[in-house]
């Protein structure tokens, strides 16, 4: 088996991560952009970035472990043209963290940004506080 594919078929998204997912695109649709594509491998570093959140106890766009966002993905063998990356702790569901980041310009600059066509999403907790990771890609 292509190691693709047995990593693809190792994660699986939450039912909060597609509820993200979906609501963006929703949003894309009503402002005549085109919908994201769910990017397995770019869900899987954007939950591991939660996670890290949670488990160093910070809140940051900047990587302690895997440095800035770039760098992360070409590490991962991820590959892109551009990226773009929304962090979010607290929010309950993924209707509030949306709503949190179209309130801020740059955050909704990404959500509806036409040259990005897959994402990423990652959802970890620190007990009941949850810390959302979304990252953007343009194809390379």
């Amino acid at each position: 088996m292509n190691i693709l594919l047995s990593l693809i078929m190792i994660f699986s998204f939450s039912a909060p991560e597609t509820d993200l997912i979906n609501e963006i695109n929703k949003q894309r649709a009503a402002y005549g952009v085109r919908e994201l594509v769910m990017n397995h491998e770019a869900s899987r570093l954007a939950r591991y970035r939660s996670e890290e959140m949670v488990a160093l106890e910070f809140f940051g766009h900047s990587s302690r472990i895997y440095g800035e966002p770039d760098e992360m993905l070409l590490r991962f063998g991820v590959p892109f043209a551009s990226l773009g990356i929304n962090i979010a702790m607290g929010q309950e569901n993924a209707s509030e963290v949306l709503n949190a980041w179209l309130s801020s310009a740059p955050h909704r600059e990404n959500l509806l940004n036409e040259n990005f066509t897959s994402v990423g999403v990652g959802l970890a907790f620190d007990e009941d506080i949850p810390y959302w990771t979304l990252i953007l890609i343009s194809s390379a």
